[in-house]
């Protein structure tokens, strides 16, 4: 266990206690800009695709079921992930965001 330990690399351990850190700092309520909440997922998007790009090009095949996917997931998202407890400030164009313990478990 001890080699194992001594062996990984120290970028892990940085991204280990940052993410324990990021989902801390989800457990509180906080407000957030709206175009904020944009970043992760258009992140995501874009990762995915240089995946499937990566591994197996650019193809109709591949960019066919690509979108489905993509389709899919936003309409999912929508349906079953959509925080009802979120609260939107027009003035301040900023969300409250109410805290949770999932993104840390996650």
């Amino acid at each position: 266990m001890s080699q194992l330990i001594s062996h990984t690399p120290t970028w892990v351990f940085v991204v280990f206690f940052t993410l324990l850190v990021l989902g801390y700092v989800q457990t509180k309520e906080r407000n957030i800009k709206v175009r904020t909440v944009f970043i992760l997922p258009i992140a995501m998007i874009i990762f995915s695709f240089f995946g499937v790009y990566s591994v197996f090009g650019v193809t109709t095949l591949t960019m066919g079921l690509w979108i489905i996917g993509l389709i899919i997931t936003f309409i999912l998202g929508v349906k079953l992930a959509y925080p009802k407890l979120v609260l939107f400030s027009k003035p301040d164009n900023k969300l409250t965001v109410p805290g949770s313990w999932a993104p840390l478990f996650l």
